[in-house]
């Protein structure tokens, strides 16, 4: 039997103590209960038990067995980890996730950052999968952004505004946007609205205001995914 544990870092435990220091009432992703989200799927083919959509979320507790010859590819969030696996099962935890009977393989990527947003109400305040609540949140200059949460369905396009001009309006496909390959870049330390437009009536639209970075700024979220939470 194959096992691998992914352990949250030293620095991850550093920002708990920081926030129970301060007195702060946002909870760090590394110290995530168990209903909360611990990792992003990415891709999948084969069998799997249960059945998981790419742009799904999975939550710490989860369990998922893949039949022979199924690969199961997700962002592993406590860590800021890409893992592919074949065939096994994965148990997925709050710190760490175990891999028994399959093959594993895993890669360090950028932190994404997650956005939560309801779609009528008042709004809760941003949460950063790597640091504190930050609402002016910075992109890259090619943004993805992948949908998550109860009303993620409802969302089937989405603009990029600059003042009032229009930059760009695209489809959002299977929860997820990509910055189109034949689309110009955008300005580095530019101010824009990202607004995700609903295709039902029961949600409204989502403005997320943001500003582009450089690959060389401080902080830079590079090319990491944006994971935005409509419920």
């Amino acid at each position: 039997m194959y096992s691998y544990k992914h352990r949250t870092s030293a620095a991850c435990r550093a920002l708990t103590v920081f926030v129970l220091a301060i007195g702060a009432s946002i909870t760090p992703a590394c110290t995530a209960r168990a209903d909360t989200a611990s990792a992003l799927i990415l891709e999948g083919t084969g069998l799997t038990v249960p059945d998981v959509q790419p742009y799904s979320e999975v939550h710490a507790g989860s369990r998922v067995q893949l039949k022979e010859g199924a690969k199961l590819v997700f962002l592993f969030y406590p860590t800021c980890t890409r893992v592919e696996v074949i065939g096994g099962t994965v148990t997925f935890g709050a710190r760490q996730y175990d891999v028994s009977n399959g093959s594993e393989s895993h890669t360090k990527v950028a932190c994404p950052q997650k956005i939560a947003r309801r779609t009528s109400g008042s709004e809760p305040a941003g949460i950063m999968m790597r640091g504190l609540v930050d609402r002016r949140w910075k992109l890259p200059n090619r943004p993805s952004i992948a949908l998550v949460g109860e009303r993620a369905d409802d969302f089937a396009s989405l603009t990029v505004m600059n003042d009032q001009r229009l930059v760009l309006q695209a489809p959002i496909k299977g929860h997820v946007f990509k910055w189109p390959a034949d689309a110009p870049d955008l300005p580095s330390r530019g101010s824009y609205k990202l607004i995700l437009l609903s295709k039902t009536h029961r949600s409204k639209p989502v403005t997320i205001e943001f500003k582009t970075v450089g690959q060389s700024d401080a902080d830079s979220p590079s090319q990491s995914l944006t994971v935005i939470q409509v419920n």
